[in-house]
């Protein structure tokens, strides 16, 4: 598994697997999708939605502009979700002070 730490802005959408541990502390003008057991660490801005599957591990400290839609793996929310969040499997933690706008 490898590292990979981004400071920039990716205009596109991403998809992460079982490969990646990806920390972002820039922006992704796009979908993200964390999918076959990925690690993705959010500090920055997903101007989309993010999807989370297969036992992947998520962590929202910044914002997801769109839906967040978890259907397997674990969600940990300490941030901002301007869409809905969508449970249709896995785990969800909500922590104190986070925001989701509709759930």
């Amino acid at each position: 598994m490898s590292q990979i730490i981004e400071h920039r802005k990716i205009e596109h959408d991403i998809v992460l697997t079982n490969q990646d541990e990806f920390i972002l502390h820039g922006m992704v003008v796009g979908d993200v999708s964390a999918k076959d057991m990925a690690k993705f660490t959010l500090h920055g801005l997903v101007n989309g939605n993010l999807s989370i599957e297969d036992d992947s591990k998520v962590v929202i400290h910044g914002t997801v502009s769109g839906n967040v839609i978890c259907k397997g793996g674990k969600l940990t929310h300490y941030g901002t979700i301007n869409g809905t969040l969508i449970r249709l499997g896995g785990e969800v933690d909500i922590k104190n002070n986070s925001i989701v706008k509709n759930h």
